[in-house]
């Protein structure tokens, strides 16, 4: 998911800009259920998607609501970052680095959970 959002801002830098004013979009009576709805819609399939991982076995047990929080953390950082550098770097790239970063830490290794140790 976050790859495609991350391929999908960076063929088009406006999603970018418009993503990182949802906040005040928000407050605005005419936009603010629909950015809640999609801000929602987003986390919650993402919450879904590292559930399954968790479930799977493929990410060790932890609290799916806070490492969707985290992914998606390092999402919009990295896509301020690349908005402020005009674009100095691939979004894309620097998306599924960081993202790996974090999720290597979760990946089941030799049958036992790593949640850092070992890192």
């Amino acid at each position: 998911m976050l790859e495609a959002f991350a391929t999908n801002y960076e063929n088009y830098p406006a999603l970018v800009t418009i993503s990182q004013l949802y906040g005040v979009l928000s407050f605005d009576a005419e936009l603010g259920a629909k950015v809640r709805e999609i801000v929602a819609g987003r986390h919650r399939f993402l919450v879904e998607i590292v559930a399954a991982g968790i479930a799977a076995g493929d990410l060790a047990d932890t609290n799916p609501e806070a490492l969707a929080d985290a992914l998606g953390g390092i999402f919009h950082s990295v896509c301020l970052k690349w908005q402020l550098s005009g674009h100095g770097f691939s979004l894309r790239e620097k998306v599924l680095s960081e993202v790996g970063i974090v999720l290597s830490a979760f990946i089941p290794k030799n049958g036992e959970d790593r949640i850092c140790p070992g890192y």
